[in-house]
């Protein structure tokens, strides 16, 4: 028996590799501006996904300078700023709301806010209201959306050590999340109702 073998491909049978387009002002602005329709950023990360857009780009053409495309890239982050596509204070507070809303701690808000690039003074600003009945607050909204404690469906029966653990890995001291977990269900209710 003889094997039956595949034929080689051609060189012509091959598709040809795409190379990314060259670094233009256009072309940040455009690509930026997509980009900023689709996802909300501080400049920082801006930044970080054009730099990486303008690198691969050089390394398809290495006549590019990259440090002509990165002055290019400044040019257009300052052009965003003052059109108001990027607004890091806005960003950091709409993420601000929207992790409250998921109940994460203050810890993991700002280990969040710091991944995403949000300057160290925004950070602050939007932290530094937070009260310790707003903490206890965020907990009791983490609870009701994971459903322990007094939003539990069924009986504890280890006395919520892995509901200590859960709240614990996300971000809350003992006494918050030990708090939390001791409420009854109306307790929890009119802390939630007191929340924005």
């Amino acid at each position: 028996m003889s094997k039956k073998s595949s034929p080689e491909p051609q060189e012509s049978d091959k598709a040809p590799i795409k190379l990314r387009k060259k670094i233009t002002a256009r072309y940040l602005e455009n690509s930026g501006a997509h980009y900023l329709q689709r996802f909300a950023a501080s400049s920082a990360r801006f930044k970080q996904v054009m730099i990486r857009k303008i690198d691969l780009s050089c390394r398809d053409h290495p006549e590019q300078n990259r440090e002509d495309c990165l002055a290019l890239l400044n040019q257009i982050v300052i052009k965003f700023i003052d059109l108001g596509y990027l607004n890091d204070t806005s960003f950091a507070k709409g993420l601000f709301y929207s992790l409250s809303l998921r109940g994460y701690s203050r810890q993991k808000i700002m280990a969040q806010m710091k991944m995403k690039g949000v300057p160290e003074q925004d950070i602050r600003e939007c932290l530094g209201a937070e009260s310790h009945e707003h903490e206890l607050a965020m907990a009791v909204r983490y609870i009701k959306r994971k459903k322990l404690g007094a939003f539990s469906l069924r009986e504890i029966e280890n006395g919520n050590q892995k509901a200590l653990a859960s709240l614990a890995r996300n971000g809350f001291g003992y006494d918050v999340a030990s708090k939390a977990l001791n409420l009854s269900k109306d307790e929890a209710m009119s802390i939630l109702d007191k929340m924005p």
